[in-house]
């Protein structure tokens, strides 16, 4: 543990800061009663995971992806002046009850950052660095870096440094701020891109950049209508094309393989994804919808770094309701194969929330030559009055992989991937 950690461990603790872990995997929830607003405010939650596979297939040793870990994240935020705004925690994780080593040691990290922020006219200049959370299409949870935009009411520029990021959802945190540093030879990733409103339409082009690795360009193009006084009707259109930088020569003997998160990256080479959805929706109580997704001749690498997809699920607008999702890239054998070469997926999702309690349910087929998967998940939230959360996943998943066969003809392993997830947590 670096000093700044200890330092940084004791000021909080000095403080009374009780346990916290404000959920960065959905960035959409409100604390009941906490304004982070305040000249200085104080704030957080602690909390109880617990990842079980014991109904997967025994073959594959069922029960090596189930896990518990306490986590736990405290900050503190204080405004100052000419415009300035600082903030500074913790956030740990302790892994323990674990099946196999893989979940493999407790972690804890310092956030630290330095806000400014400053009005003229109709626009308002942002900037920050540290570390800090930032959830855009294709990149999220706790960064290491700096970040500038610019605002107004029609738009917004921006542009990211990244140097480093950690997995810091409640799910355990496989890569503390050393993610860049083991699986992309400690290269900086180089975000820019905008988001322009206009009459019923959100068009946000983007680029990112990763040195020797890759370099991705595309648009998200969403439309919404209201229908009637509550309803409303949206149309979602996202592609990127990326363009694969990666040769043997640059990294020799740099597979980019990990058993923990399954970056299966070779062969890397240039690639594209297209997505299309249509979703319905009453007010802030009910949204459903499909969509069909179809990746390229390689995998889709930005992807496959730390997505933010619809099953990793950060930011589309139905997780809003704060529901436990099934995850994707960091779940163990149960990693989602949407991103994988020429694969078509097609998915399905309901969301509904009344009050303190919210429901979603989830489906998806993703298929290619190689790999076939099938997803059906449902899952619950519930908030009490006294701000203790509790929320829990059902996901029941078949998987068709291709195995060596004796003949000319390929065979294929039918396997079952089923899990459930479960927490509770008291934030304040």
């Amino acid at each position: 543990m670096t000093n700044f950690t200890k330092s940084t461990l004791a000021f909080c603790l000095i403080c009374g800061v009780a346990y916290a872990e404000t959920d960065k995997h959905h960035h959409h929830h409100h604390h009941h009663g906490h304004n982070h607003n305040d000249e200085v405010a104080l704030y957080g939650t602690i909390g109880w995971f617990a990842k079980s596979s014991a109904l997967a297939s025994k073959n594959e040793n069922a029960n090596k992806d189930s896990y518990s870990t306490f986590f736990t994240t405290m900050q503190m935020n204080a405004d100052a002046p000419f415009g300035l705004r600082a903030g500074l925690g913790i956030t740990a994780f302790t892994p323990f009850g674990q099946s196999t080593p893989y979940v493999e040691s407790k972690f804890i990290e310092n956030i630290a950052y330095l806000d400014f922020t400053h009005s003229f006219d109709s626009l308002t200049l942002s900037i920050k660095g540290g570390r800090f959370d930032e959830h855009l299409d294709w990149i999220g949870h706790s960064l290491q870096g700096a970040m500038a935009s610019l605002n107004s009411r029609y738009f917004r520029i921006y542009g990211l440094w990244v140097d480093d990021q950690a997995h810091t959802t409640r799910e355990i945190g496989l890569h503390n701020f050393n993610f860049y540093d083991e699986l992309y030879d400690s290269k900086d990733l180089f975000v820019a891109g905008a988001d322009i409103k206009a009459p019923y339409t959100h068009i946000s082009p983007f680029n990112y950049y990763l040195p020797t690795f890759f370099n991705v360009a595309g648009t998200k193009i969403n439309f919404n209508f209201d229908i009637s006084q509550n309803w409303y009707i949206s149309t979602t259109l996202h592609g990127a094309y990326l363009h694969s930088l990666f040769t043997n020569e640059i990294h020799d003997e740099h597979g980019h393989e990990d058993e923990i998160t399954t970056h299966i990256t070779e062969p890397r080479g240039h690639s594209y994804i297209g997505i299309i959805e249509q979703a319905i929706g009453y007010g802030d109580n009910i949204e459903f919808g499909i969509g069909f997704q179809k990746v390229g001749k390689h995998i889709f690498e930005l992807a496959n770094m730390d997505s933010n997809s619809r099953f990793e699920a950060h930011n589309h607008g139905h997780s809003r309701f704060n529901v436990i999702q099934p995850g994707g890239l960091h779940s163990g054998t149960h990693t989602t194969n949407m991103y994988n070469e020429e694969t078509r997926t097609i998915y399905g999702f309901f969301d509904m929330s009344f009050d303190n309690l919210a429901i979603e349910a989830l489906a998806r087929d993703s298929r290619n030559s190689e790999r076939s998967q099938s997803a059906y998940s449902l899952g619950f939230r519930y908030t009490s009055i006294y701000d203790i959360e509790i929320g829990a996943l059902g996901v029941y998943m078949l998987e068709s992989k291709q195995s060596d066969g004796d003949g000319d003809e390929p065979s294929y392993k039918n396997l079952n991937r089923s899990f459930a997830k479960a927490y509770i947590q008291y934030a304040f």
